[in-house]
């Protein structure tokens, strides 16, 4: 778990990690301002409606009756996985934080 993390805040929101000699980890946030765009996969459901999930974000998934609400709602639990993902990063010390970002789809 802890791994996937920090591969998930080296690879999508620009921290530095670094492991010195005694094995103690440095997490670095590198302060850019940045639009981040996630990729969806966007389904019409057999009952209706619209379901779409984040491939980058595997716990953002959500729904609508429509593309446009399916859309939207994607992006309000994008920010709740990015939200949740910021509390479990704050256990991990203080120099670590995770920003949320203007979504473009």
């Amino acid at each position: 778990m802890l791994f996937t993390l920090l591969t998930l805040l080296n690879r999508c929101l620009n921290f530095f990690l670094y492991v010195d000699n005694l094995g103690t980890l440095f997490i670095y946030k590198i302060n850019i301002n940045l639009v981040m765009k996630y990729m969806i996969i966007l389904e019409k459901e057999k009952e209706g409606g619209y379901s779409a999930q984040c491939l980058e974000l595997p716990g953002a998934i959500s729904q609508g009756e429509s593309k446009e609400e399916a859309i939207e709602n994607i992006k309000i639990a994008i920010e709740l996985v990015l939200e949740t993902l910021n509390q479990e990063v704050r256990r991990l010390g203080e120099t670590v934080e995770i920003s949320k970002v203007e979504l473009s789809v």
